[in-house]
This record gives C-alpha cells, structure tokens and sequence, in this order.
C-alpha cells in the first residue's frame, strides 16, 4: 500500500520552510525598507472617505477591494 502525505500537510510543511528562512535572512538583513499594513474593512467606501476627507490621504493604489494609501516614507495602510 502506497502513503500519501495530504496536500494541506504538505502546504504547512512548504510555509513554514519558507517562513523559516524568510526569517532567518531577515534577521541577518534587518533592513526593512517599505511596510504596508492591511485593515479590512466591510465596506471599503466609506473607510476610503474617511482615509481621504479626515485624514486627507491620497489613494496610492486602487482596486475594487483594496486602496492603498501613503502614511509616511515608506509606509502605507
């Protein structure tokens, strides 16, 4: 009888090899430059509104799921 790893075990196994030396040359590089970071939101129109008339932020990158904005050098949300 042959064995057969599952596809989701074999996935973990690839993410974490990769997560594994993902971090261990980040640790050796430190040398971050750009981050962006995600908020979800239900209903992104009105989180876009708010991103541009309070905050007054200008959309960097758009999609119909996603807007990207610069906060700062190198920073976005």
């Amino acid at each position: 009888m042959k064995k057969t790893i599952p596809l989701v075990a074999l996935l973990v196994g690839v993410h974490i090899l990769l997560l594994g030396s993902f971090s261990a040359s980040a640790a050796q590089d430190r040398n971050i430059s750009e981050q962006v970071t995600f908020l979800y939101y239900s209903d992104i129109e009105e989180a876009g509104r708010f991103y541009e008339s309070i905050l007054g932020f200008e959309p960097t990158f758009e999609l119909y799921w996603v807007k990207i904005y610069k906060t700062n050098q190198g920073a976005a949300v």
